[in-house]
């Protein structure tokens, strides 16, 4: 007779490329809003453009339309590099700021809910029901303990794929679960 899982324990320590591969799942949760927005500006300034340019020659009018995508397309590729480099850079100084993410920390799920112990530090216990949203992706679950505060966890800190999958179904049955 098979005997029922009550709890499972796995343990890691974050690396920085952990939390890069974070900030890339946490910006493509985001992205929804932020695309709409940016296309509900492209239309309201493409609307606005060729109104103002009716009534100008039929080349000049051309001209300006051109320049001004043109313009546009720059200013999103400039946009979008320099924002990656940016991110990069505050995750990293993050990441280095707070020594205590690379410690290797005990994680305990049950139905009750997700115990945290680093070792020589602190321990730390969310229920399941506190808990805002999670998420799991290919190699990561993201857990929302508030608006504010995010749990990543690597699927590597599992030792079996079994346990990552039982992980996933207690959070499935216990959180708003999404997988991306």
């Amino acid at each position: 007779m098979e005997e029922k899982k009550t709890e499972i324990i796995f343990k890691g320590g974050l690396k920085l490329e952990d939390m890069h591969k974070s900030n890339r799942y946490q910006l493509r949760i985001r992205r929804k809003r932020s695309l709409i927005y940016i296309g509900i500006m492209v239309g309201i300034m493409f609307y606005i453009l060729y109104n103002a340019i009716d009534n100008i020659s039929n080349s000049t009018s051309q001209g300006i339309f051109l320049s001004t995508i043109g313009i546009i397309f720059l200013g999103l590729v400039l946009g979008i590099i320099v924002g990656r480099t940016l991110i990069k850079k505050r995750t990293e100084s993050l990441y280095n700021l707070n020594p205590t993410l690379s410690n290797k920390t005990k994680y305990i799920a049950n139905d009750i809910g997700l115990k945290l112990e680093m070792i020589n530090e602190l321990e730390r216990f969310y229920e399941w029901k506190n808990i805002l949203k999670a998420y799991e992706f290919s190699d990561m679950f993201l857990i929302y303990i508030n608006s504010q505060a995010l749990l990543f966890i690597p699927k590597s800190f599992f030792e079996t794929q079994e346990d990552a999958d039982y992980f996933s179904n207690l959070l499935s049955c216990k959180t708003k679960k999404t997988m991306l």
